[in-house]
């Protein structure tokens, strides 16, 4: 670093500003490339331009110097030949530049011998020196273990899931508007325990009392439901405060959306034209006209299938867990009938959907807040969406009985496969009001936005489509917060 500062203090001497304030350009490098995309090799036609970038790499020969500036995911080539520019700013550009710092240079626009597009470079200003090697990303450093800036610095390719991820969010909100639904927002610090899922707690001082971060905006947008909003729906970070993987993260976005009377057929085909929204959003112009067709089939179906078991869809599920146990497929004492069929599912069924697949009417366990299935009376009138063998999406035909409601609440306040750490979810009578207030016939969807990109643009890791995922604390000294060093910003 400190041979950074030296020559940060030499730009100042030589009356370069290491910092100045905007300074404009003619072009951005994006334009400037779409511009002159069909300029013949070793072409000059006069063509003067002001651009603007990081430098992203840099080599010198004898009298002339190149270097490749970066402004987004677009580049673009800077030649400087030592007599174009005046006095000694080609000395001082050898000199004093780094990879990492913003420059802004003016010349006339060419193509070198091999077509690579390039600006003769007359003259050039320091716009932002960097104290980093920013893209240097460290030997043996495992993947995530840098700051997102320096990831961005490093790959364009990051820049453009930051990008794809604003555009996925955008597309479901005009989809969403276009077909007048209304935006919410619902309360991020919830007093009840909504779900089996394992919360963050904290502590409100001038209540005396305990919040939960949220894990759905369900309990809350169904409120507004019940007030008489028929089409709402937000997009909302919520919280987890279990495992840790390619899949699963402590914060992540979801999509929720609800429509009155309806069904969780409807809300399949919503969720359907939604996805087909993102994916032309994030692909190139055309593209959304070639993602596979939707597939559809029912949970039991494709158990039946997948296991090779001669079952009546209609059967309890101990019939199933029974069958499957006498073809070899491991049972576990530990849980009941309906976990051991979704843990079947997840295993066995769940790698193989690779296309775009509904899959419907899941064990009440899967959706204590849906109705029971009208077809087949074990089963709830619920789907998840799969894509790529991930879990995207969920949707069902609400429950609207709040007897029926309170119920299930109680039988899952008393299961014994939540781990005694967790909070038992609570009651929220405030919810249960407005059952009792009534709703009309209620469709509902979630799609979870991070495994959303993860199907559609083929990421291995739902934390690589988080424009700020949590890092794991430092330990030592730092751990506190985080400051330079010569391991993070070598010279």
């Amino acid at each position: 670093m400190q041979t950074r500062l030296d020559k940060c203090a030499s730009l100042r001497a030589a009356g370069r500003d290491p910092y100045p304030a905007a300074m404009p350009t003619s072009h951005d490098l994006a334009s400037l490339r779409a511009e002159f995309s069909e300029l013949p090799p070793d072409t000059a036609r006069g063509v003067r331009a002001v651009v603007s970038g990081r430098v992203v790499a840099q080599r010198a020969h004898r009298r002339l110097s190149f270097a490749v500036i970066r402004q987004g995911t677009a580049e673009l080539q800077l030649m400087m030949a030592e007599g174009a520019l005046a006095g000694s700013s080609w000395q001082q550009w050898r000199e004093l530049v780094d990879i990492g710092d913003h420059v802004m240079a003016e010349g006339e626009v060419i193509t070198t011998r091999t077509g690579e597009l390039s600006l003769a470079v007359t003259s050039w200003s320091m716009l932002g020196k960097s104290h980093s090697a920013a893209l240097r990303t460290g030997p043996g450093r495992p993947p995530g273990s840098h700051p997102r800036y320096l990831e961005m610095v490093a790959d364009p390719a990051k820049i453009q899931l930051v990008r794809d991820r604003a555009s996925t969010t955008r597309a479901l909100r005009e989809a969403l508007f276009a077909m007048d639904y209304e935006e919410m927002e619902t309360p991020l610090l919830q007093a009840a325990v909504s779900g089996g899922s394992r919360p963050f707690s904290t502590w409100m001082n001038a209540w005396g009392s305990e919040l939960y971060l949220r894990a759905t905006s369900e309990l809350y947008l169904k409120r507004l439901v019940a007030g008489g909003m028929d089409r709402i729906f937000e997009i909302n970070r919520a919280f987890r405060n279990e495992g840790v993987d390619a899949r699963h993260f402590p914060e992540f976005t979801l999509l929720e959306a609800y429509t009155a009377n309806t069904d969780y057929t409807h809300g399949a085909l919503l969720a359907e034209s939604l996805v087909r929204e993102v994916f032309a959003a994030v692909t190139e112009p055309g593209a959304g006209d070639s993602l596979p067709e939707f597939q559809r089939a029912t949970f039991v179906d494709l158990l039946a299938a997948h296991c090779s078991l001669d079952i009546d869809p209609d059967s309890p599920w101990r019939d199933l867990r029974v069958k499957a146990t006498a073809e070899g497929y491991p049972d576990a004492a530990d849980v009941d009938d309906e976990t051991f069929a979704m843990n079947l599912f997840r295993e066995v069924v769940q790698p193989t959907l690779r296309r775009p697949t509904f899959v419907f009417d899941f064990p009440e366990k899967a959706a204590i807040m849906a109705r029971r299935s009208r077809l087949r009376s074990h089963a709830v009138e619920c789907w998840s969406l799969f894509i790529a063998g991930l879990d995207v999406g969920q949707g069902c035909t609400e429950l609207t009985d709040p007897m029926e409601q309170r119920e299930r609440f109680l039988r899952q306040q008393g299961r014994s496969d939540i781990p005694a750490e967790t909070p038992r979810p609570t009651f929220d009578e405030e919810f249960l009001g407005a059952l009792y207030c009534g709703l009309p016939p209620l469709g509902g969807l979630s799609l979870g936005i991070e495994r959303l990109l993860m199907a559609v643009k083929g990421v291995q890791s739902l934390r690589d489509c988080q424009s700020h995922p949590i890092s794991r604390p430092r330990r030592g000294p730092r751990a506190s917060g985080w400051a330079p060093s010569c391991d993070d910003h070598a010279p």
